[in-house]
């Protein structure tokens, strides 16, 4: 399998649509076999989109993304992992593990039972229950 993170400062590219290279990890039976790092070198989703397929990614682990972009790689054989944040190696050790579903690791306000996406849905709640 090749898992393919978009980097920025060792963690995970805030936005994938901008990201410039990415961290390429062949992985078999669950650990890493090899790395590699590539340079994005198309601007447009839809180039972008090819470029994954065409390096052979099978699993991406990824920041925010607009809905075109993550639409385009809907349709690709692509595992999305969209809307994820933190350190690379500590994301690619919790993807190896089966723990990237932790909310250590979803964008703030992204991931269903993340803490400030609840404090703001009860913050709804209850301003609804008073009007």
């Amino acid at each position: 399998m090749r898992i393919a993170i978009p980097v920025l400062n060792q963690h995970i590219s805030p936005v994938l649509d901008w990201a410039e290279r990415l961290l390429m990890v062949d992985v078999v039976h669950a650990r890493e076999t090899g790395r590699q790092w590539v340079l994005i070198t198309e601007d447009h989703p839809t180039r972008r989109t090819e470029q994954l397929v065409n390096l052979g990614v099978d699993v991406l682990i990824c920041g925010a993304l607009t809905r075109y972009f993550e639409d385009l790689l809907a349709a690709c054989p692509i595992r999305l992992w969209p809307r994820r944040c933190g350190d690379v190696e500590e994301v690619l050790a919790a993807f190896l593990h089966g723990d990237l579903d932790d909310h250590r690791f979803c964008l703030p306000g992204c991931c269903p039972g993340h803490p400030r996406r609840r404090r703001r849905e009860a913050s709804r709640k209850s301003a609804a229950r008073r009007s």
